[in-house]
């Protein structure tokens, strides 16, 4: 599958599992369709077939991502699409390829940050990424661990944020000065393109700073 084929067909399953669910908000379902395709298609250093390798990439996500990376990983082959479509209710937290889910706002920061000392400590050189929201934006634990990220100098953490057209006045406003200020080197994307965003998320950096990309859909 292409990138652009890749980014339909988890649309298609984020879609098919909302109704399955009597998921009245569909939007939230297919904003992070592009990101995901962008990240499994050509960034993430991850196997199908070895869901747990040791030396993965990891991602850890925001709530409002969950069935878009379950309907992603079904599009890689790391479950049967079956598999999603006979969900009912909550998403299954056991999927395999699925590193890490906040269950407060902010908390995906903290396990991502974890993730990349750990990766430190270990001396492994698996890069870590986190999904954030709007609701993240507003915790105090997410800035909390955006000064971490930035004092121990965490450049392979790379922190995401969907930002829907729609967002005039809230959270995410003036959101890159604001993780620029935090210590974070940061970059805009066309959200609504996953080749803009897959470039985005490989730009070549020399910096020690940890990064923000905002990507606008």
């Amino acid at each position: 599958m292409t990138l652009e084929e890749k980014c339909l067909e988890i649309k298609k399953l984020s879609l098919e599992l909302a109704v399955k669910q009597g998921e009245a908000d569909i939007r939230s379902r297919l904003l992070y369709a592009e990101t995901m395709a962008a990240l499994y298609h050509a960034v993430l250093n991850v196997k199908p077939d070895e869901p747990y390798w040791e030396d993965r990439d990891r991602l850890m996500i925001c709530r409002s991502a969950l069935a878009a990376q379950a309907a992603a990983l079904a599009v890689e082959g790391f479950i049967p699409k079956e598999r999603l479509t006979q969900a009912i209710g909550e998403m299954p937290l056991n999927i395999p390829g699925l590193d890490g889910v906040a269950s407060a706002p902010g908390e995906n920061l903290a396990l991502a940050v974890d993730c990349a000392l750990e990766a430190r400590a270990k001396i492994k050189i698996y890069k870590s990424f986190v999904l954030i929201d709007q609701a993240d934006c507003l915790s105090g634990a997410l800035w909390e661990n955006a000064i971490r990220a930035s004092e121990n100098m965490l450049e392979d953490l790379t922190v995401i944020l969907c930002r829907p057209s729609e967002h005039i006045l809230s959270p995410v406003d003036n959101i890159c000065a604001r993780f620029s200020a935090f210590g974070f080197d940061t970059f805009s994307a066309a959200g609504t393109v996953p080749a803009a965003v897959a470039v985005a998320l490989q730009l070549p950096r020399r910096s020690t700073k940890p990064l923000f990309v905002c990507c606008d859909c």
